[in-house]
């Protein structure tokens, strides 16, 4: 049956030839929308820029504000990419010089609303070779997904230099012999610590969800060794089974039938060793879209708003006449795993990771990612400001110098703590340092010196300057909305009040250049580090700690904070210049030492007043403000706070906590802006707890 078509889109030519200029549609959106129930171009589209676009400019345009359509299609070559890297799909031009990718749709010019369709050829057609899309499957069990998967692999391990080579490693202490790959026989447990056996396993990532129904236990441990029901497993763990079998590999690891679940002993053990089970696999396979175990990662995909449409490639008399498709753009991103904390570093550690996304699979490697639909981001390409999150995360630079790794790896860790790992969730919040341990474990090698308790000690200045997400300018660094707030205090102790890690929440970490003058320009430092320590709490040595400190010397001045809810808020920022626009910073004004009988000085709050020193009880404040402060927490705010300065600019807002003023605990930061008052301070040595 022949496709119904409007004038205006019959009158299209061919898509070889649509990229050679900018073409009239139809004369208004309300048009378009019009034209959209009888043809099926049109209703793609519609669907394309109602996805798009904001649906109040959609509604104003209908109500008379409309412009003409105009469509257009692209080549996406490398200069094109670099312009509109957040199109869909990505290439590089040694990847995939020139090739259609797209079909884009304007409306009311530049300016005005656009969208954009995929383009993509089948698997196996000779046009595959101009068209830089392929088609999705809607079953990712497939005949077909499985020879993908195959490719890729053979690919990867074949032509990627950057890539580990596949090596038999030495295996985990527990691994699943997933049986023949006819399943004619059940899978079952193997110990091998006393084996020393060597082999090629695969690695599964996932989220176990509200429970976990078949696991290892001391009691179940002989009972698995022998047989292990593959119907009684929850389906994710089915799934990954499966998966390994068709791959022809013969062992997995699953954190769940792999960990004496009842064990703290076989759990610590275990959970030290994770980072290299993960990093010493062969392949990772991570059921990304799923929050539960019970789910699985085969399910069918969903059906599209409007179905692909046959379009015509070459003119009528051009031989062989040949077609591509056309689709609305297909979701590239994973899923709501990624907000598992586990997750991040299953991502970033193996060598290789295969990915069940929302909509469709994907392979990530230490030379790229290749989605199913074709599309490729060669491991150049950075999406800032995230950075890299997946294997490509200890990508050395070509011939780098050490000093060049270090720092590369830091700036990776730093926008990974900023962006993704400090949002992310967990059921056991005492998982807050464990879940990093296998990354740190490897980054040790790079960077040395020791980690403490989220910090390096190779670049602790800048490592104590983590700021709290609310903090930041949402517009400008792009963070959600929903990961915008407080830090929250955990009631049991996590880690030293210095340490992102003893509260839950999203931080945020200043970006290279200014990281790079925080640590490696001297002059620009005004703090200096005397002694700090951490003690672990189990055999981890990067794991969960149970106590910590930090003594630390430099200019220490006493000061008070008034908020946007006081009426002098606004006056003092206009006075003092200041750029701050953020909700939540508060005013720094000055506090006279001499004023103070003990250091904490009582709680109170401030007296407004039109002279030029206000007074809490004994104490005396200059009605002049020196800085913007902001803290960690909405409750914990006390009325004096020390001011700490580490760099030149910045530095931490501290609350005293013994009568001898020698003790001290984190409670926020500040941004200096008169450098006169800690200027003149003598530097002064305390302690953080």
């Amino acid at each position: 049956m022949e496709t119904k078509l409007c004038n205006f889109c019959e009158q299209l030519p061919p898509i070889s030839y649509l990229q050679d200029g900018v073409y009239d549609h139809q004369p208004s959106l309300c048009a378009l929308k019009i034209s959209a129930d009888g043809c099926a171009l049109c209703n793609l589209f519609w669907q394309a820029l109602i996805r798009s676009n904001n649906q109040d400019d959609i509604l104003a345009r209908l109500d008379g504000h409309s412009s003409n359509l105009n469509i257009s299609s692209t080549a996406d070559t490398y200069i094109q990419v670099q312009a509109e890297c957040y199109f869909p799909g990505f290439v590089t031009k040694k990847e995939n010089p020139g090739k259609l990718d797209g079909i884009v749709i304007l409306v009311g010019g530049q300016a005005g609303l656009w969208a954009r369709l995929d383009l993509y050829a089948t698997r196996g057609d000779q046009i595959a070779q101009q068209v830089k899309g392929r088609e999705v499957n809607q079953d990712p069990f497939s005949d077909l997904n499985f020879k993908i998967i195959d490719r890729w692999l053979q690919r990867c391990v074949e032509n990627h230099k950057m890539c580990l080579p596949p090596i038999d490693a030495a295996l985990p202490t527990r691994v699943l012999n997933v049986g023949p790959e006819d399943g004619s026989r059940e899978p079952h447990l193997c110990e091998t610590n006393d084996l020393e056996e060597k082999g090629k396993y695969v690695t599964l990532s996932y989220c176990w969800g509200k429970s976990q129904p078949t696991i290892l236990t001391t009691q179940s441990l002989e009972a698995m060794k022998k047989n292990i029901q593959l119907s009684s497993l929850p389906k994710t763990l089915q799934d990954a089974v499966i998966t390994t079998r068709r791959l022809r590999i013969r062992y997995l690891w699953i954190d769940a039938l792999c960990i004496i679940q009842d064990s703290d002993e076989d759990w610590q053990k275990e959970a030290a060793n994770m980072g290299q089970i993960y990093k010493n696999s062969f392949l990772t396979i991570q059921g990304a879209a799923t929050v539960d175990c019970s789910e699985g990662f085969f399910t069918k995909r969903s059906q599209p708003a409007a179905s692909p449409l046959r379009l015509r490639y070459s003119r009528l008399g051009d031989e062989p006449i040949s077609y591509i498709y056309a689709r609305l753009p297909i979701s590239i991103e994973a899923g709501s795993a990624d907000t598992r904390a586990w997750i991040f570093q299953e991502s970033i550690l193996p060598r290789r990771l295969l990915v069940y996304g929302q909509a469709q699979m994907f392979l990530k490697c230490h030379s790229g990612v290749r989605w199913e639909d074709g599309s490729y981001v060669s491991e150049v390409w950075q999406p800032l400001p995230k950075g890299r999150t997946g294997p490509s995360f200890f990508k050395p630079l070509k011939e780098p110098s050490l000093f060049d790794m270090r720092l590369n790896l830091l700036e990776n860790w730093y926008l990974a703590l900023a962006f993704t790992y400090t949002a992310t969730l967990l059921t056991k919040g005492r998982d807050r340092l464990p879940a990093l341990s296998g990354v740190v474990q490897e980054m040790q090698s790079i960077i040395g010196g020791r980690y403490l308790a989220g910090v390096w000690e190779a670049d602790l200045i800048k490592g104590l300057l983590w700021k709290c997400r609310y903090a930041v300018t949402v517009a400008r660094y792009m963070i959600s909305s929903g990961t915008h707030g407080f830090l929250t205090k955990v009631s049991t102790y996590r880690a030293p009040s210095w340490s992102w890690a003893a509260y839950e929440g999203a931080i945020y970490y200043d970006s290279r250049s200014e990281r790079t003058l925080a640590k490696y320009s001297k002059k620009e430092q005004r703090a200096k580090v005397l002694d700090i320590w951490t003690i672990p709490a189990g055999l981890n040595p990067f794991g969960e700690v149970k106590d910590g400190q930090l003594q630390i010397s430099g200019p220490l001045g006493v000061a008070t904070t008034i908020g946007c809810d006081d009426h002098r808020y606004f006056k003092l920022k206009r006075k003092s210049k200041s750029s701050f626009r953020h909700i939540g910073f508060c005013v720094l004004l000055p506090v006279h030492k001499s004023g103070l009988v003990q250091p904490k000085a009582p709680e109170a709050s401030l007296t407004p007043g039109d002279s030029k020193h206000q007074v809490i009880s004994n104490v005396i404040v200059e009605e002049r403000s020196v800085g913007m402060a902001a803290f960690d927490t909405k409750d914990d705010r006390p009325t004096i706070v020390w001011c700490l300065l580490l760099i030149s600019h910045e530095g931490l807002l501290l609350d005293c906590v013994d009568g001898d003023g020698q003790k001290f605990r984190r409670v926020g930061f500040f941004v200096l802006q008169d450098p006169d008052w800690l200027g003149r301070s003598n530097e002064t040595s305390i302690t953080i707890i």
